[in-house]
């Protein structure tokens, strides 16, 4: 068997710093999506409170998410709870929470990029 070399386009021996770090975000995008997941399960099976409940930890992480937002609010007036359907329905279509989510984001990509010498 040959081993075949590979030359990397990526430049410097300060990119490869990167590459645990997007291992890192991979994994805790993958955490958060089964929180979500886990939630719509719990819906669908009609497992109210436990549904809530997931989207309430989910909305812990990820508190700029519209679709977990307007999901709870469906969960909480099946409970008939309308008055938080309300408050999580007008908060999943406010502006802020795209603006919000948009700036999480960006904080988190400045961070990672500090954290790695960038």
């Amino acid at each position: 068997m040959r081993a075949t070399r590979v030359q990397c386009s990526l430049g410097s021996r300060s990119s490869f710093k990167l590459i645990p770090l997007l291992l890192a975000a991979a994994l805790c995008v993958a955490d958060d999506r089964f929180l979500f997941e886990r939630a719509r399960a719990l819906e669908q099976a009609a497992d109210l409170p436990g549904a809530e409940a997931a989207y309430r930890a989910y909305l812990q992480q990820s508190p700029a998410s519209a679709e977990a937002l307007g999901n709870l609010g469906v969960v909480l007036a099946r409970q008939s709870k309308y008055e938080g359907a309300a408050a999580a329905y007008r908060q999943a279509t406010h502006p802020e929470t795209f603006w919000t989510g948009l700036a999480r984001g960006r904080a988190g990509i400045d961070q990672a990029g500090r954290n790695i010498g960038c």
